[in-house]
């Protein structure tokens, strides 16, 4: 036991001695070695509109949309739209036959003709004083009644072509030529499809900047993006889900857009303008609050912010930076309070770059 006393003793004495001489090396080197620099690339602050989005999904729809529907029995005689074809209001969609209310029609026309005929000799008599009241309100009757069976000829008649009740775009014709239809039967559909109308519901909270013409952006898989603009907006909030809805018209979009399309949309709901904005991937997030790195000199310094919007890679500093500042935006996760730098990389803001180009 006493030996390995001594070895050990003897392990920690030179273990010292070791320690000691390379402590004299670094002295005499000129003290502890010095950190590296840490290579950094940074930004100005930019000045610019700082702007809130929210975006969600909705489905495309008509301006109007009816199922064009018989109001009679009949053949089918001509059909004159197709499916896809634009009509306009009352332009002729499809013809019954119609032979024998036209027939019907002219005996309705005769027999009020008669009635008229044989009123008017009894007003005669009438008024000589030779023809009982009650006589001449028979007749009176069946001329009111022959007027009725035309005015009902007139309309069946009429109900053997089928017409368009507004503008629009047939998108389905469900009949043929020749087909013996019934009252109820489905004709056509058709859709007003000039505007488009998406139906947008927004929380209550975000509708501060939301008001009538204001645009919309919409995208639609694989067509390019395109625009709508606001025409209502609801006067009260949905008590079960907390939102109001918002319509959009859409006048103007790439052609093979239809109804019944899914769309991505974004309203604009917050804009501030010349708000200082920063790089989003600059801002590091601790526990205690986020702050980004600033130039100071050689070196970089740890500055504390109050973020606001943060929207498509910036974010909104409200507090805590000064608009002149260069910040870091390549290189922070490397840094720390006071850490030396230098700048391979100085980038340009958004307003810069196309001054640049412009010059």
């Amino acid at each position: 036991m006493r030996i390995t006393h001594l070895a050990t003793c003897g392990f920690l004495i030179l273990g010292t001695v070791a320690c000691n001489k390379a402590d004299a090396n670094q002295k005499a080197q000129g003290g502890p070695p010095k950190m590296e620099k840490v290579p950094v690339a940074v930004s100005p602050v930019k000045i610019g509109p700082a702007t809130s989005y929210f975006a969600t999904t909705s489905t495309l729809q008509p301006e109007a949309r009816a199922e064009i529907r018989s109001r009679t029995t009949g053949i089918v005689r001509q059909i004159f739209k197709e499916e896809g074809d634009a009509v306009e209001k009352e332009d002729i969609l499809l013809k019954l036959e119609d032979d024998d209310l036209k027939i019907r029609l002219e005996q309705a026309q005769i027999a009020l003709n008669q009635a008229q005929t044989e009123y008017d000799r009894k007003q005669r008599m009438k008024e000589m004083g030779v023809l009982a009241d009650q006589e001449f309100d028979l007749v009176k009757h069946n001329l009111e009644k022959a007027q009725a069976d035309l005015n009902q000829a007139e309309l069946s008649l009429s109900y053997t072509v089928i017409t368009a009740p507004f503008s629009g775009k047939i998108v389905r014709r469900q009949v043929d030529v020749g087909a013996n239809i019934t009252p109820g039967i489905e004709l056509f559909q058709i859709m007003d499809t000039d505007p488009l109308l998406l139906k947008i519901y927004l929380p209550s909270n975000r509708m501060a900047q939301i008001k009538v013409g204001q645009k919309v952006e919409i995208e639609v898989t694989p067509y390019p993006a395109f625009t709508g603009e606001i025409s209502l907006v609801s006067p009260i909030v949905e008590e079960e889900t907390g939102t109001v809805k918002v319509t959009a018209e859409v006048h103007q979009y790439p052609n093979g857009i239809r109804p019944g399309d899914f769309a991505k949309v974004r309203i604009l709901t917050l804009k501030r303008d010349n708000a200082m904005l920063v790089n989003s991937s600059a801002v590091i997030e601790e526990p205690s609050g986020h702050f980004v790195y600033v130039l100071d000199g050689n070196k970089a310094r740890k500055q504390a912010v109050e973020l606001g919007i943060v929207e498509s890679g910036w974010t909104e500093i409200i507090s805590g930076l000064d608009p002149a500042s260069q910040i870091v935006v390549k290189g922070q996760r490397n840094l720390r309070e006071g850490s030396e730098v230098v700048v391979i990389e100085t980038k340009k803001t958004e307003t810069e770059a196309e001054g640049s180009k412009t010059t």
